[in-house]
């Protein structure tokens, strides 16, 4: 960061620099980073991750852009890049991909592909989504108009989560909805976010850093003037007159001199460019926060009530988004940064008897769990 600030560039390079420091995509790491450092706390609240069950609707729309309407194989869609920021987490029921399977031949078909080439881009969609199978089976009390639907609504009703959708027919099943397209306007979100968190924590870390460094120093001149003073008084003599002995020496005294003035000039000539630099990074910064929180208000506008969510709500999710098991520990922490809280005295037992009593996980070993995937 200090030779990008030192280097005098033109604005849309600064810019261009910016944005490929902070992508959208290092949003998720900034994040993760975030995430371990306590005093990071109020930011990362206020950061938003959006967790919803994906409609095959959504789905389909994707495939038929990435097959269709794009002519660069590397472009994204605001979608797929809110996804990879890790604003988006989609999960889907296992359901969804027999769905999928059924309307392939049909997407590819009106796209002017073919099957492989669709099955080939259904597979990259797939790897950035979350497959969860519901335990519900039966039919409830309500008003069905589309069976395809249940999977999802089971999905829902077992996560605590909203289905993301262009089927109004989920609302007339009771089941929040978040039934605006939020891409655009996520995607605005993502690319402000990831600069604005990448600044607050780099520069953060420099200035620690720095001030650190200088305490450092002062310790080691107090240090040094410490074991000075005791030194015997023929040794602080015999340095005192090197030090004047140098100062002195006329060829000592000009390289010590035109170093200082080295150095002063080089600082005076950088100055405008680092002060130029600074005063856009502060004005881009700004900017992003601004983009920020307009965004990030729009977002929590669009999307359904908040509900209560249980812990085997959350358990699940943080599961089907897992990886590899986890320790009780683990699943704690990550619950409680997704927003659970419990007034329980001994958390991880009552964690872990809520898993045992579901019957849908499994302790793969001793104190390590994960999801059931049958």
């Amino acid at each position: 960061m200090i030779l990008f600030l030192h280097e005098p560039f033109p604005r849309e390079v600064l810019v261009a620099k910016l944005q490929s420091l902070f992508p959208s995509d290092k949003l998720s790491d900034l994040r993760k980073m975030s995430e371990r450092f306590t005093g990071f706390s109020p930011i990362l609240k206020e950061l938003i991750q959006i967790w919803f069950v994906v409609d095959a609707s959504v789905i389909q729309g994707e495939l038929r852009w990435r097959l269709g309407s794009r002519k660069d194989q590397t472009a994204r869609s605001s979608f797929h890049e809110c996804i990879e920021s890790g604003l988006f987490v989609a999960v889907a029921p296992v359901f969804l991909k027999a769905e999928i399977q059924e309307h392939l031949a049909d997407i590819a078909l009106d796209e002017g592909v073919t099957i492989a080439e669709a099955e080939a881009e259904w597979e990259k969609v797939q790897r950035h989504m979350h497959f969860y199978q519901p335990q519900s089976a039966i039919t409830p009390e309500i008003q069905v108009i589309d069976r395809d639907d249940l999977p999802y609504k089971f999905a829902s009703d077992e996560l605590g989560l909203p289905v993301y959708s262009r089927d109004l027919d989920f609302r007339s099943m009771n089941v929040p909805l978040i039934a605006v397209c939020l891409d655009l306007t996520a995607r605005q979100y993502a690319r402000a976010a990831s600069i604005m968190m990448g600044l607050t924590f780099h520069s953060t870390i420099t200035v620690t850093f720095a001030l650190e460094a200088f305490a450092g120093f002062c310790r080691m001149a107090t240090s040094l003037f410490t074991i000075f003073i005791r030194l015997p008084k023929w040794v602080q003599f015999a340095a005192a007159g090197v030090l004047a002995g140098l100062l002195i020496h006329p060829k000592s005294r000009a390289k010590i001199v035109s170093g200082i003035k080295a150095v002063y000039n080089g600082a005076a000539k950088m100055k405008p460019e680092v002060l130029s630099n600074l005063t856009w990074l502060m004005e881009e910064f700004a900017d992003a926060v601004i983009i920020e929180q307009e965004t990030r208000t729009e977002l929590r506008a669009a999307l359904p009530q908040t509900r209560k969510r249980s812990a085997i709500m959350h358990a699940r999710t943080v599961f089907v988004t897992s990886k590899e098991p986890l320790s009780l520990a683990e699943l704690e922490s990550r619950m409680r940064i997704h927003g659970y809280s419990s007034q329980a005295r001994d958390f991880k037992g009552y964690l872990r008897r809520v898993l045992r009593k579901s019957g849908q996980f499994l302790e793969t070993s001793p104190g390590l769990w994960s999801l059931k995937t049958n």
